[in-house]
């Protein structure tokens, strides 16, 4: 057999079980973490416009920097992962945590928030579908390997996306004067050492002559299920940007932490529906979240 075949041949076999078993926790931790930053600031929103000097319409703007980076990475990006490998944008992604935290650091306002979360933004955007493709092909040939990919990754992003809040919000109760608090300080070096461990992963084979531009695709039958999660991810968003504020007017802003927390990780309670209740979780997920926005809206 020729030398340059054998040398295909192992760079696309599946990684040794053994190096998987610990893969799969690992990289599950590094998607934790991308995700931990993105509400890192949330409890810190009204001492950031207080420095400002601005009012709800420009924290509304701060916090709408996250999408505006987020959609564009989707769009333009999504095939970067097949064509470089999966690990740079993992790499990339815990890097840009680490420089959006280091912006708000250096610059609590809202123009340092808006940058943090435009870093944010596309460091989501570029783990968003390769994280699900890295952890399925961790898992190999099983025959459940994409489900049980999709259920873990759902499982970490979600826990990340309202832990970041709740440990700013722990740090804020328990030490309402030390700005910034703990957690920002924290972070930064967890995000290194985390990028520098993407090394230990595996690497999957690369697929250079995939497209860049990727169109989003909805299966047959998706499309509820799509303006579902549409909804109720766009309720969750007024409800982490309104609370902030709502909490601060009452004399209670360190406890936006927790309800950020709440408002996004519970979500897991029903991660894993079965039978006729599978059904019902769309309709539940988009009625619970417009409750929450039209309570926030009365009570702010």
């Amino acid at each position: 057999m020729p030398r340059h075949a054998s040398l295909l041949d192992a760079a696309n076999c599946p990684p040794p079980r053994v190096a998987v078993r610990w893969a799969i926790p690992l990289l599950a931790l590094q998607l934790f973490l991308v995700t931990f930053a993105v509400n890192l600031q949330a409890p810190l929103v009204p001492h950031y416009a207080a420095a400002s000097g601005s009012g709800t319409g420009a924290q509304a703007l701060a916090f709408a920097c996250y999408v505006g980076a987020l959609v564009p990475t989707l769009l333009f990006l999504a095939g970067l992962s097949d064509r470089v490998g999966r690990r740079l944008p993992l790499a990339i992604a815990l890097l840009l945590g680490l420089a959006g935290t280091w912006l708000t650091l250096r610059w609590p306002t809202l123009v340092g928030l808006g940058g943090a979360r435009a870093c944010y933004g596309v460091a989501t955007g570029l783990v968003a579908g390769s994280g699900t493709a890295f952890m399925t092909e961790l898992f190999g040939d099983r025959d459940d390997a994409a489900t049980r990919g999709a259920a873990l990754v759902a499982a970490a992003t979600s826990l990340g996306f309202g832990a970041g809040a709740l440990f700013t919000g722990i740090c804020l109760v328990v030490a309402p004067s030390t700005l910034p608090p703990l957690s920002l300080w924290v972070y930064p070096p967890l995000a290194f050492v985390a990028a520098l461990a993407v090394a230990a992963l595996p690497a999957p084979a690369r697929h250079p002559n995939m497209p860049w531009l990727r169109w989003p695709v909805l299966a047959p039958g998706t499309v509820p299920l799509g303006v579902a999660i549409l909804l109720a991810w766009a309720a969750v968003g007024v409800v982490i940007g309104v609370v902030p504020a709502a909490l601060a007017a009452h004399g209670h802003a360190a406890w936006a932490g927790f309800a950020t927390f709440f408002v996004i990780s519970t979500g897991l309670l029903f991660n894993r529906p079965r039978d006729a209740w599978r059904r019902c979780v769309p309709c539940a997920s988009v009625w619970c979240s417009c409750r929450s926005a039209s309570s926030c809206w009365l009570w702010g």
